[in-house]
């Protein structure tokens, strides 16, 4: 029979490249064992992950195994992906682990963690580097409330970071370069085209201080791109109808040092009664660096934008709800389609969450976006629960959503804008409580199968942890040969009677169901209390935690399997004599299976036993589960009607023949073996 494929489980679904590798890797080699054994909370956080087209990962246990999806792997490099998945956080970010440990550690005692802008020197692409993180920790619980593992928020900023310090930079160069200008002056005499200019302006020109020279000796140290102009802009300034303006920008280049500088001239002609310019002076000032710097602002601002537009692409298209609010009225600027659908209502640009979602005002919402605006802390949350109005019957229905506010601040660390970041995560928490409700159930139910099992021939017991005393129905007081009005049994009274050979494996057992949250199951043996006698015992029981993942108590049945004990030694030597039989005869003997067709026909047959005489009186050697057919080919049709008889009819027979096939003479007696 063919065996049936293995059913992908369906939280293990999707996820691009690293859903796939997931998948295919082998769990049961980790310290979290096969996914069909994960636990329901671990289920939903790596579905949760899967889906998010942010950075995301899963460090599970106390060993942090992790899992990530495709939004973190860029975060790893070159040199920690695929390497880092199934194994531990410590050994993939061993360099930094003494920054974060602690706080894995804080999350693992129930205390999520997060920050913005996060620094971290990482080896990821075979050398350390400067990396910026938005990220935060929380603790994925388990049913019993305790931590089970640690789900990773991450966006990497460092571009981000990067572009904004830069940009920085380049603002804090032009103000310093505004603020140290010095200026040159001159003055030319249109008369006789003498020039003359300060100790600055000379020293620029590479002039000897206070030098008086020829106009065109000035202009020779203009660089010849722009010489030309710069002679018609002094010719148009000391004509009378251009009203003796000038303000020109040129290069110049030193004559010994061969330096060249960027220089604005202004300036203005005075005229006398008869519009004959008499004198031309102005200043000059060295703009080199406020130009560059003005350059490689507009080629930032230009970059910034186009990264801008970039990401608000991005957000437009993501499965996730984004929006981004502007100033401290908390306008909507952007909001994408997986906000208006999570909220259920056409996001209008320019309008307050005030204005658009009056009901969350009383539920505190406005209060949280306003502490994030003016103290600059993102807010974080898992499962935060807001009630919305349906548009279609005007009723608040409530939700719950793992939620990011994360400030968007200038280049003064004000923040500006807020951008909100959430994930509905109503299902999940809708079906979790449903779990928990049934496990309460669950915990009622026991209660009343132990009154049923008082009256069925099985012993209840109850082990309190804490007190070290057993509660134990009267019939498991019966078997263990205690008095039934005894209420004072302890672990020690249940130990002693166990026979020292079994009592390490009952102990070991115990542990284990202890440290696994697994059931207790185990078969051992007793002497009996009150009279001695040796009886079989097998106890079935587990261990059931308080809300803070404390075990309280140990409780199960157990049933005297003494009488199936001893069946199963009898059948053993039974087995065991028949074998030794089997083997030994002096007459050859086998146990075939016939195989018919569709008429009711013998056609083959196989064989499943045969004795070492059978082998040698038939000449067939090692026939176990191979078919006559394929061992004697010309075998005679004869002999299968013969055994279709036997099995058919039910009669014992007796065939004496000379076989072709095997070349021999037979004498065969079979019998039909079962129904």
């Amino acid at each position: 029979m063919k065996a049936k494929e293995k059913t992908l489980p369906a939280f293990l679904t999707g996820g691009g490249k690293m859903g796939a590798l997931i998948r295919s890797f082998d769990w049961s080699a980790t310290a979290i064992g096969s996914p069909e054994t994960w636990p329901q909370s671990l289920r939903i956080a790596v579905r949760i992950m899967l889906d998010s087209p942010f950075g995301m990962y899963i460090a599970w246990g106390n060993e942090y195994i992790q899992l990530y999806n495709d939004g973190y792997r860029p975060i790893l490099g070159f040199t920690k992906h695929p390497q880092a998945l199934g194994i531990s956080t410590r050994q993939t970010f061993a360099e930094v682990w003494p920054t974060i440990g602690p706080m894995f550690d804080a999350v693992m005692e129930g205390t999520p963690v997060g920050f913005p802008d996060f620094i971290l020197h990482l080896d990821r692409n075979g050398y350390l580097e400067e990396c910026v993180f938005d990220f935060s920790y929380s603790p994925i619980r388990l049913a019993t409330g305790e931590v089970g593992g640690v789900l990773v928020t991450v966006i990497e900023t460092t571009e981000k970071v990067k572009a904004a310090k830069a940009l920085k930079e380049s603002e804090q160069q032009l103000q310093f370069a505004i603020e140290t200008t010095e200026l040159g002056t001159w003055d030319l005499n249109p008369a006789t085209n003498k020039f003359r200019g300060n100790c600055r302006l000379n020293e620029r020109f590479g002039l000897k201080p206070d030098e008086e020279i020829e106009l065109p000796l000035a202009l020779a140290v203009i660089a010849d791109k722009d010489r030309d102009n710069v002679s018609k802009a002094i010719k148009t300034a000391l004509q009378f109808s251009s009203g003796g303006h000038y303000d020109i920008v040129y290069s110049i280049i030193h004559p010994q040092t061969k330096n060249e500088r960027i220089v604005r001239a202004k300036g203005r002609a005075s005229f006398n009664d008869e519009g004959i310019a008499y004198r031309f002076n102005g200043t000059l000032q060295d703009v080199t660096k406020e130009i560059v710097a003005r350059q490689l602002l507009t080629e930032s601002e230009q970059r910034l934008a186009n990264e801008r537009m970039v990401l608000y692409n991005s957000f437009m298209n993501a499965p996730a709800a984004i929006a981004i609010l502007k100033g401290d009225t908390h306008l909507y600027e952007f909001a994408n389609a997986e906000y208006e659908k999570i909220v259920d209502r056409k996001i209008t640009v320019g309008k307050t969450v005030q204005e658009l979602f009056p009901e969350v005002e009383q539920q505190g919402l406005i209060d949280i976006l306003n502490n994030v605006f003016s103290t600059g802390q993102p807010f974080i949350a898992t499962e935060f629960p807001v009630e919305l109005i349906n548009k279609k019957t005007g009723k608040l229905v409530l939700g719950y959503y793992n939620s990011v506010l994360q400030p968007m601040k200038d280049d003064k660390g004000n923040a500006e804008r807020l951008l909100s970041h959430g994930v509905e995560v109503t299902q999940q928490v809708v079906a979790r409580k449903q779990i928990e409700a049934s496990e309460t159930a669950m915990r009622q139910m026991a209660s009343h199968l132990k009154l049923a099992t008082d009256s069925a021939n099985v012993g209840t017991w109850s082990f309190n942890i804490q007190t070290q005393k057993f509660e134990w129905s009267t019939l498991h007081k019966k078997m263990w040969g205690y008095d039934e009005h005894r209420t004072d049994l302890t672990y020690e009274d249940w130990h002693k009677l166990i026979i020292l050979e079994d009592k390490e494996k009952a102990f070991k057992k115990i542990e284990e169901a202890k440290i696994n949250n697994s059931v207790y199951d185990v078969d051992y043996c007793i002497h009996r209390a009150n009279d001695g006698a040796l009886r079989c015992i097998r106890s079935v029981g587990k261990y059931y935690y308080n809300d803070k993942g404390e075990a309280e108590t140990l409780t199960g049945i157990s049933i005297d399997i003494t009488e199936q004990k001893e069946a199963e030694v009898k059948l053993k030597a039974s087995e065991e004599k028949y074998r030794s039989l089997f083997e030994t005869m002096e007459q050859g003997f086998c146990i075939i299976e016939l195989i018919f067709d569709n008429n009711n026909n013998p056609v083959d047959y196989l064989f499943i036993e045969a004795n070492p005489m059978f082998e040698k009186q038939s000449g067939i050697a090692n026939p176990v589960g191979k078919s006559i057919r394929a061992l004697v080919p010309n075998i005679e049709e004869r002999l299968f009607q013969f055994y279709g008889n036997v099995a058919l009819t039910g009669k014992a027979n007796h065939f004496i023949d000379y076989s072709e096939g095997l070349g021999r003479w037979v004498d065969v007696s079979a019998v039909r073996l079962g129904d």
